[in-house]
């Protein structure tokens, strides 16, 4: 088990690149990704991985419900809805930068295919 301080902006951050509808991380990874995840994860089982703490609010951030927790192997994620990551993490992630930037830049054309300039 990793010790240290995790930074759950990192999994909101990674979850949102990957963007599947469901998605399994090994136990291994997840502590990578946050830097490291605390003996709480496992102590207090289920717990931990419910409720209105950090950690959760970081996989709904990204759109994500917690579905499945393997204690010590691996946990299932699955997506819920949209992303509404808060604007001091959208920087940790150059897909979801990227996603808004053209969101806001560049108009909705699909309805210049059914124009008929024939007609006009």
């Amino acid at each position: 088990m990793a010790r240290g301080l995790a930074d759950w902006s990192r999994l909101s951050a990674w979850l949102t690149d990957r963007g599947e509808a469901v998605i399994s991380v090994s136990w291994a990874e997840l502590g990578n990704i946050v830097g490291g995840l605390p003996e709480s994860a496992v102590n207090h089982y289920p717990q931990w991985w419910h409720g209105d703490r950090q950690n959760t609010r970081a996989w709904r951030r990204a759109g994500y419900d917690l579905e499945r927790v393997d204690v010590g192997r691996s946990v299932t994620f699955r997506r819920t809805g949209p992303a509404t990551m808060p604007p001091e993490n959208r920087r940790l992630s150059s897909t979801w930068r990227n996603n808004v930037r053209t969101a806001q830049t560049t108009p909705d054309m699909s309805m210049l295919t059914q124009i008929d300039i024939s007609r006009t």
